[in-house]
């Protein structure tokens, strides 16, 4: 009994210190609406989705993955664009790197990365436009050279 409470006490710590403080702030924010969507998945969920992913880059990033979450929003709840700001000041200071910005109108798409001894601990991606807003949150283990060939997959 005591190895399993150390064994779940040693993963809790080791999911929690994965987490950004404001990525939680953000999600807790934000899931309560009718509007929104909240999903989240760990590493058994993501394995076994992986199963059914067709998209071979998607299936590597879930094979990747600790733990995924999703924030998705559409119609009257919208995430203000200071709120955004905010989460990307706060991302910054949290030691986030902006790989890629992609701005079209007010249509705008972020992915930044949290690095940890040359391996890439925690990907954020943001998709917002004038009615929707999506944020995807993975703590994973990937190099540079896997993150490389995945964003030259999908583009």
């Amino acid at each position: 009994m005591k190895a399993l409470l150390l064994v779940l006490g040693t993963l809790f710590v080791y999911q929690a210190s994965a987490q950004s403080n404001s990525l939680d702030e953000f999600f807790n924010a934000h899931h309560n609406s009718e509007e929104v969507n909240k999903i989240q998945l760990g590493k058994f969920a993501l394995t076994f989705a992986g199963w059914f992913i067709d998209d071979p880059t998607a299936r590597k990033i879930a094979k990747k993955s600790n733990s995924a979450r999703f924030l998705i929003t559409e119609g009257k709840h919208r995430v203000t664009k200071s709120n955004v700001e905010r989460l990307f000041k706060q991302l910054d200071r949290e030691g986030f790197e902006s790989l890629i910005n992609i701005r079209d109108g007010k249509d705008k798409i972020e992915l930044l990365i949290l690095e940890e001894n040359d391996s890439i601990k925690n990907v954020v991606g943001i998709v917002s436009s004038s009615d929707e807003f999506l944020l995807a949150n993975f703590n994973c283990n990937l190099n540079k050279a896997e993150l490389e060939s995945l964003i030259t997959q999908s583009f």
